[in-house]
């Protein structure tokens, strides 16, 4: 086990001369016996993690779309939150959803499906 010279911290051992700090990226490497015992510091550059830079950006739950179906007003209300948030994938599956469950609940209402449900629900009334 070695210790990094720039933060102090453990480094792993890539190879049986070769060091690397996780903390700092620093690699430390180790000369052979055959030279002299100096180590060789190089700063090496580490790569972002590129799988979670949009990891915000997410579309809505299925209970939260469907809610926004049911209830229109609701899909409102949260695409204004997440717009104002900028979780504009958020936004947009929101209203999206609010839109489809309006147009249906239109359609229905002219279709007399509603008329329909209350009487077989209560008899008539």
């Amino acid at each position: 086990m070695e210790n990094c010279n720039k933060c102090g911290a453990t480094m792993t051992a890539v190879s049986e001369n070769k060091f690397v700090c996780e903390f700092c990226g620093n690699t430390v490497e180790k000369k052979s016996k055959n030279q002299h015992h100096n180590y060789h510091s190089t700063r090496t550059t580490v790569q972002p993690d590129i799988t979670n830079v949009n990891k915000n950006e997410e579309k809505l739950g299925c209970w939260l779309t469907g809610l926004c179906a049911i209830i229109p007003l609701v899909g409102l209300i949260l695409f204004i939150v997440y717009l104002v948030r900028g979780e504009k994938a958020k936004a947009t599956s929101a209203i999206v959803a609010a839109v489809i469950g309006f147009v249906i609940g239109i359609i229905l209402d002219f279709s007399g499906f509603w008329e329909g449900f209350w009487e077989g629900f209560y008899g008539d009334y």
